[in-house]
């Protein structure tokens, strides 16, 4: 099996979250139009998505890479896990004082009171479901 890395093109790896700008964008869509071994390549990976991106945007020179998903996340050292716990309630200072402008993970079905209560920090009214909004 042929792999499309050498001394110019390096595989890197990293988490599946990322924060990407328009310009990182437009060198993925470059990539995957100029270069069919990477994306065959891709194509028989496992978990492509925790190196096909990091690859590719390390990779070019062009772009200044920052390696901060810029999340809070919470993982429970007691637990042990290899998925974060779900952020509830009893969380929210912990999110709100860590900085962070995106965190993970939330489940309505869990903790819907932490998501109102992130949407009242920010000043973001309580949205009616589209029934409801209809019949006013």
């Amino acid at each position: 099996m042929n792999v499309p890395f050498n001394e110019h093109f390096r595989c890197y790896g990293g988490p599946q979250w990322l924060n990407l700008n328009r310009k990182s964008v437009d060198r993925l869509h470059r990539l995957v139009r100029t270069r069919p071994d990477v994306v065959a390549h891709y194509r028989r990976t496992h978990i492509p998505d925790e190196s096909f991106v990091q690859s590719v945007l390390v990779n070019d020179p062009e772009l200044r890479i920052c390696n901060d998903a810029c999340r809070f996340v919470n993982w429970d050292e007691e637990r042990q896990t290899a998925s974060p716990s779900i952020i509830t309630i009893d969380d929210l200072d912990k999110v709100l004082a860590s900085g962070q402008p995106f965190a993970r993970k939330f489940d309505a079905g869990v903790d819907d009171a932490v998501l109102d209560a992130i949407d009242l920090r920010l000043g973001i009214a309580a949205q009616q479901p589209a029934a409801e909004s209809a019949d006013q």
